[in-house]
């Protein structure tokens, strides 16, 4: 009994493993350029440089954790640049019709030169998906950090994800995007069943 419990806790972490890969290119943002220590760099619309990304709108700017505190990391995405907002997508390698987790992320920036909420939309497969809003940040140094997530099913075999700032410099901030597939009803459970099946046979 010892040795099949043994096995069944081999396969269902190994489900877990499988099920678990983010498909996403560089979500925290720690590929690509960066930033210089306790700084930031801007990168206009058409840059190539930050890896899996295109960069849309006017520029955003990347943050090293030192300038404003990145929530893992060395780096962070600012969606608008020093004038005016910008955006990032990247089209994702997905199932048509699977179920998927998209989590990420978000901050306002602490500098914040207008009135309202800092303010970012969020895309998916080319529709709104949410509006993102938050009021500034106390501090560079203490972000109001907020988690974002939501199971929602891809429309095809690829499928954009966007984040396009709708407020100007002093906007939204993300790090730490991923999307993950939800494994199909009973997949788990019958792989299970077939590592128990045979384990039994042996």
């Amino acid at each position: 009994m010892h040795n099949l419990a043994k096995s069944l806790l081999v396969i269902a972490l190994s489900v877990s493993s499988a099920n678990g890969v983010n498909i996403v290119v560089n979500g925290g943002f720690e590929s690509g350029p960066g930033a210089p220590a306790g700084g930031f760099r801007n990168l206009l619309a058409g840059d190539l440089s930050l890896p899996g990304w295109t960069i849309g709108g006017d520029s955003v700017d990347i943050h090293h954790t030192g300038h404003t505190n990145a929530h893992s990391g060395l780096y962070s995405l600012d969606l608008a640049g020093p004038d005016l907002p910008g955006s990032i997508s990247q089209d994702l390698i997905t199932v048509a019709g699977g179920q998927y987790i998209l989590s990420f992320w978000y901050a306002a920036h602490a500098y914040h030169p207008y009135p309202g909420n800092a303010m970012a939309t969020l895309s998916w497969g080319g529709s709104q998906l949410g509006v993102l809003s938050l009021p500034a940040s106390p501090a560079f140094q203490a972000m109001n950090w907020t988690h974002y997530q939501i199971q929602i099913g891809s429309p095809g075999t690829s499928t954009s994800l966007a984040f396009t700032a709708t407020t100007p410099n002093g906007s939204i901030i993300l790090d730490d995007i991923s999307v993950e597939p939800v494994p199909a009803p009973g997949a788990s459970l019958l792989l299970l069943m077939a590592g128990l099946g045979s384990r039994r046979r042996r």
